[in-house]
């Protein structure tokens, strides 16, 4: 595999108002399939100096996590398997980031202290993964998961 994909910060034009920070990934090319998106959040406007990035990390969607400052990824490795996250979210209200995976499991990550802390709140709904997740907070504070079905299309 090649060097990682550049990472763009996309910040909004001045005056408008956002709820979080994400990074716009550009498509790259892994030999047999193309990667569309990977999900990576930021806790906040890296220009106040102590902004986290967690990202899902190929080949197996797992979590890794930077600092400010850090020359290099930190891998999340938590209790048993920590991997096949879909989606990421940070939540401004408790400080925590929330992941979803492919059964639908929803993990809470705490990355204040001097190590992750993967916690499950919502456990596996289903036993197999056939669809699209993501996560998505709403503006009250509750959490939902979207599904998609279906096949891809390039439309959609």
């Amino acid at each position: 595999m090649g060097p990682e994909p550049k990472v763009v910060i996309c910040a909004p034009d001045q005056g408008t108002l956002v709820r979080g920070w994400r990074l716009c990934l550009p498509y790259f090319s892994l030999g047999l399939f193309t990667v569309r998106s990977i999900p990576t959040v930021l806790s906040c406007n890296p220009s106040q100096g102590n902004c986290t990035v967690l990202r899902v990390q190929l080949p197996n969607n797992q979590l890794s996590y930077a600092r400010v400052g850090d020359a290099k990824w930190t891998w999340i490795g938590g209790k048993g398997n920590c991997w096949e996250y879909q989606d990421i979210l940070y939540n401004n209200n408790d400080g925590l980031f929330y992941g979803v995976r492919g059964e639908g499991q929803v993990d809470s990550i705490d990355l204040n202290g001097t190590s992750a802390e993967v916690k499950v709140i919502l456990k596996s709904i289903i036993s197999y993964q056939a669809h699209s997740r993501h996560i998505v907070q709403a503006p009250w504070g509750d959490f939902f998961q979207i599904w998609r079905h279906g096949k891809y299309n390039k439309e959609n």
